[in-house]
C-alpha cells in the first residue's frame, strides 16, 4: 500500500474515532419511510489465488427504510489493484462491485441511543479489467456493521462484508472470496410523518 493511501486511511481513521469518542447522545430515531445516503471508502482484501493486490476504495450507497427494522441498500464501489505476479509486475486493474442488499437492524432504536448495529445480506456484480481482458460475475455477500449516530440525521457508519466471485478466465478467474472493511458517512432524508 502506497504511502498517500496508508496515510489517506489513517486520516479516515483519525477523524471518524475523534468524532465517535466526542459523540453526544444525538438520539437515534425510528427510520420508517427514511432515505439514507452516503460515501464510504472501503479497504478490499482478495483471496490468495486471485492475483489482485489488497486495494483502497470508494463508493456510493443509497437505502430505503420501508419499515423501522428493514431497509433495501444500493452500493457502488471501485478501486484500482495491481497484480501479485513477479511476471506481470505493471499490470494493473480496474475493479468495480454494485449489489442491493437487504439490511436488518438488530435493535428497535429508541430516543436516547447513538448506536444502531445491523446485518446485511446481498446480490451484485463484481467487474475487473486490466485494459486487455475484462471478467465479471455475480456475487453474493453477507455482513454486518453499526451507525453511530452523531445527529438525528447524520452517522458515522462502520460496516464489514465477506463476498464470493465465480468467474472464469482470463482476469482473474476461479471462485475466490474476498472481504471488505468500510467506514463512512450516512445522511438521513424524510421519514414518517406522525
Amino acid at each position: 500500500m502506497s504511502g498517500v493511501w496508508r496515510r489517506s486511511l489513517n486520516h479516515v481513521a483519525l477523524v471518524a474515532s475523534i468524532a465517535a469518542l466526542t459523540a453526544t447522545t444525538a438520539g437515534a430515531t425510528d427510520l420508517t419511510k427514511t432515505w439514507e445516503v452516503g460515501g464510504l471508502v472501503d479497504f478490499n482484501a482478495y483471496a490468495n489465488g486471485t492475483d489482485l493486490k489488497d486495494s483502497i476504495g470508494f463508493g456510493l450507497r443509497g437505502a430505503y427504510h420501508y419499515k423501522a427494522r428493514h431497509a433495501v441498500e444500493l452500493t457502488l464501489e471501485f478501486a484500482h489493484t495491481d497484480s501479485t505476479l513477479s511476471d506481470t509486475p505493471d499490470v494493473s486493474f480496474d475493479v468495480s462491485k454494485w449489489t442491493i442488499d437487504y439490511l436488518h437492524e438488530l435493535k428497535q432504536k429508541k430516543a436516547d441511543t447513538k448506536l444502531a448495529p445491523f446485518l446485511l445480506f446481498g446480490i451484485g456484480r463484481f467487474n475487473v479489467d486490466d485494459g486487455d481482458d475484462s471478467s465479471s460475475s455475480t456475487v453474493f455477500e453477507g455482513g454486518g456493521g453499526v451507525r453511530v449516530f452523531m445527529t438525528k440525521r447524520f452517522a458515522l457508519r462502520f460496516d464489514g462484508r465477506i463476498w464470493h466471485f465465480h468467474g472464469s478466465d482470463p482476469v482473474p478467474g476461479g471462485h475466490w472470496f474476498a472481504f471488505d472493511l468500510g467506514a463512512g458517512v450516512s445522511f438521513f432524508l424524510g421519514g414518517a410523518t406522525k
